[in-house]
């Protein structure tokens, strides 16, 4: 789990499944084995969150986990 900490003044923040790639946030997360077969056999979800603000990343990777953790298999 990758983990990130920026200060902006007094206030620190930490976000998580987040990698930074020349200045833009990608949310990068692994995959479980057991559900692999459902995202095209890929050991790790990794999407671009098209933001070079940490606190922006740090919102758009909350969301995304969410809805990543909401999904249903049909």
């Amino acid at each position: 789990m990758s983990k990130n900490w920026f200060r902006f003044g007094c206030i620190r923040m930490t976000i998580q499944h987040v990698q930074w790639r020349n200045g833009t946030a990608f949310y990068r997360r692994r995959i479980p084995a057991d559900v692999q077969s459902y995202y095209g056999g890929k050991p790790y979800c990794m999407e671009s969150l098209k933001t070079k603000d940490p606190a922006e990343a740090a919102r758009k990777a909350q969301q995304t986990t969410i809805r990543l953790n909401t999904f249903k298999v049909q």
